[in-house]
């Protein structure tokens, strides 16, 4: 507990957020996967608000992914890296793995790519064998983290106001920019074209236009959504190319289109019950429901199912393996 409080004191203190009207589930999982906006889904008839919520046992302090055997892999908060099955049975896997910010599947590979508060250091992590190898250190709090559809690893520094990408193969690291005061979460939109970025002492999410052949930057960063809030740590994009955003400091999941509007507040409960930062979208193949999002409740070693009733953006590559 005292390293969880610890954690947090390092963050700003958020605003607060605007007033605004079990046994382990894993959800459905014979619902069919689309991976684009083309396959079918109803995206002008999306639910408003979640539909189902359920919790079960597992290692989630920060982040958490889906590996490619099927388990939901997240650090406890002493950094001990497991793997959850959809039983809700966890497995050590490398323990003091100093996880404690993004985690994300590197799809080719089957490996992990860490961010790491600890050491300053973004981590390769192999589930199968247990090990760590250090790809990029020397970095400045690297939180938030997303792969590419170029294979590269794309962060934010908290304490270094940047964003960077780092490309395993080459070994090359590239500063995409350093205008944004605290980037933490980012994600990329369905088409791999554009890369959202949280900048938390500023409470505005960025769009940054990427060309998807070149991982040339195209311009500045622009705000795509202002005054959005500086609790927002998490962002994903769903099938339909929405934007969602989780908060660290409150129990909150919002969602905007595909052009910045429709705002719609998912969840809002009392920051006191939990905080909702960071999640991954279900796998139907790997034994997940394809239409949820498993979410992680700081502080407490459970996850939440949320249903959505929408899969997530496509794969950059294969499914895995």
């Amino acid at each position: 507990m005292f390293l969880f409080v610890l954690l947090l004191a390092c963050r700003p203190e958020p605003d607060p957020a605007p007033e605004r009207d079990s046994s382990v589930d894993t959800g459905p999982t014979s619902t069919s996967t689309p991976t684009t906006v083309s396959t079918g889904w109803d995206c002008e008839d999306l639910p408003g608000r979640m539909l189902e919520q359920t919790d079960f046992p597992g290692h989630a302090n920060e982040d958490i992914t889906i590996d490619a055997q099927g388990f939901i892999v997240g650090a406890d908060r002493f950094k001990n890296l497991w793997r959850t099955d959809v039983d809700g049975s966890s497995t050590l896997i490398l323990p003091d793995s100093g996880v404690d910010a993004g985690l994300r599947l590197m799809w080719w590979n089957g490996k992990l790519a860490s961010a790491s508060y600890q050491t300053d250091a973004i981590w390769e992590i192999d589930p199968e064998t247990g090990t760590r190898e250090l790809l990029v250190g020397g970095l400045a709090t690297p939180s938030g983290i997303e792969i590419g559809a170029d294979r590269a690893i794309w962060f934010g520094e908290l304490n270094g106001d940047r964003v960077q990408r780092f490309d395993p193969e080459s070994g090359e690291l590239s500063l995409i920019t350093d205008q944004l005061l605290r980037p933490n979460g980012l994600t990329f939109n369905d088409a791999y074209d554009r890369l959202y970025v949280a900048a938390t002492e500023e409470g505005h999410i960025y769009a940054i236009d990427i060309d998807p052949l070149t991982s040339e930057v195209l311009g500045e960063p622009w705000i795509f959504v202002a005054n959005a809030g500086n609790g927002i740590d998490g962002l994903a994009v769903d099938a339909c190319d929405n934007l969602y955003a989780g908060w660290w400091s409150a129990a909150r999941i919002e969602r905007w289109g595909p052009d910045g509007g429709g705002y719609e507040l998912l969840v809002d409960k009392p920051a006191r019950d939990f905080a909702l930062g960071n999640w991954t979208w279900g796998n139907a193949e790997l034994g997940w429901s394809p239409t949820s999002i498993f979410a992680v409740k700081f502080g407490q070693a459970q996850i939440r199912r949320f249903e959505l009733g929408v899969g997530e953006k496509s794969r950059p590559g294969p499914a895995p393996l």
